[in-house]
Protein backbone atom coordinates (compact mmCIF):
# COMPACT_ATOMS: atom_id res chain seq x y z
CA UNK A 1 0.00 0.00 0.00
CA UNK A 2 1.28 3.37 -0.49
CA UNK A 3 2.05 5.95 2.00
CA UNK A 4 1.22 9.65 2.00
CA UNK A 5 4.65 10.27 1.28
CA UNK A 6 4.61 8.00 -2.00
CA UNK A 7 1.48 9.67 -3.37
CA UNK A 8 3.26 13.06 -2.53
CA UNK A 9 6.67 12.08 -4.33
CA UNK A 10 4.72 10.71 -7.36
CA UNK A 11 2.01 13.96 -7.78
CA UNK A 12 5.50 16.10 -7.48
CA UNK A 13 7.39 13.82 -10.47
CA UNK A 14 3.89 14.52 -12.37
CA UNK A 15 4.18 17.85 -11.42
CA UNK A 16 7.78 18.70 -12.98
CA UNK A 17 7.44 15.87 -15.68
CA UNK A 18 3.93 18.46 -16.74
CA UNK A 19 6.12 21.55 -16.25
CA UNK A 20 9.05 19.76 -18.72
CA UNK A 21 6.21 18.94 -20.96
CA UNK A 22 5.00 22.71 -21.26
CA UNK A 23 8.72 24.18 -21.26
CA UNK A 24 9.28 21.39 -24.33
CA UNK A 25 5.78 22.61 -25.94
CA UNK A 26 7.16 25.67 -26.01
CA UNK A 27 10.14 25.15 -27.36
CA UNK A 28 8.52 23.85 -30.51
CA UNK A 29 5.99 26.58 -30.88
CA UNK A 30 9.11 29.03 -30.73
CA UNK A 31 10.92 26.94 -33.33
CA UNK A 32 7.70 26.15 -35.62
CA UNK A 33 7.21 30.30 -35.24
CA UNK A 34 10.99 30.90 -36.22
CA UNK A 35 10.44 28.56 -38.98
CA UNK A 36 7.36 30.58 -40.46
CA UNK A 37 9.39 33.84 -39.81
CA UNK A 38 11.89 32.83 -41.87
CA UNK A 39 9.47 31.01 -44.88
CA UNK A 40 8.08 34.68 -45.21
CA UNK A 41 11.02 35.93 -45.52
CA UNK A 42 12.11 33.77 -47.66
CA UNK A 43 9.20 34.00 -49.83
CA UNK A 44 9.37 37.71 -49.64
CA UNK A 45 13.03 37.95 -50.81
CA UNK A 46 12.22 35.84 -53.62
CA UNK A 47 8.87 37.96 -54.92
CA UNK A 48 11.46 40.91 -54.59
CA UNK A 49 13.74 39.46 -56.74
CA UNK A 50 11.41 38.14 -59.04
CA UNK A 51 9.88 41.52 -59.24
CA UNK A 52 13.32 43.52 -60.21
CA UNK A 53 14.10 40.76 -62.66
CA UNK A 54 10.88 41.05 -64.33
CA UNK A 55 11.43 45.61 -64.09
CA UNK A 56 15.01 44.48 -65.51
CA UNK A 57 13.47 42.73 -68.37
CA UNK A 58 10.42 45.43 -69.48
CA UNK A 59 13.39 47.58 -69.13
CA UNK A 60 15.34 45.61 -71.89
CA UNK A 61 12.66 44.83 -73.82
CA UNK A 62 11.42 48.61 -73.95
CA UNK A 63 14.70 49.80 -75.19
CA UNK A 64 15.34 46.84 -77.59
CA UNK A 65 11.80 47.83 -79.22
CA UNK A 66 12.84 51.74 -78.67
CA UNK A 67 16.03 50.64 -80.96
CA UNK A 68 13.53 48.89 -83.73
CA UNK A 69 11.37 51.67 -83.92
CA UNK A 70 14.44 54.14 -84.69
CA UNK A 71 15.41 51.80 -87.15
CA UNK A 72 12.20 51.49 -89.01
CA UNK A 73 11.75 55.12 -89.11
CA UNK A 74 15.52 55.87 -89.98
CA UNK A 75 14.74 53.25 -92.76
CA UNK A 76 11.44 55.03 -93.78
CA UNK A 77 12.92 58.51 -94.36
CA UNK A 78 15.63 56.75 -96.41
CA UNK A 79 12.63 55.37 -98.37
CA UNK A 80 10.91 58.53 -99.03
CA UNK A 81 14.22 60.63 -99.75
Amino acid sequence: MLSHRDIFEELEAEVEQNIVNRKHDEIERKNHLIANDNLIVDCLSKEVFYIATNSELNVSRFTEMHDAHTIVQARCLELEA
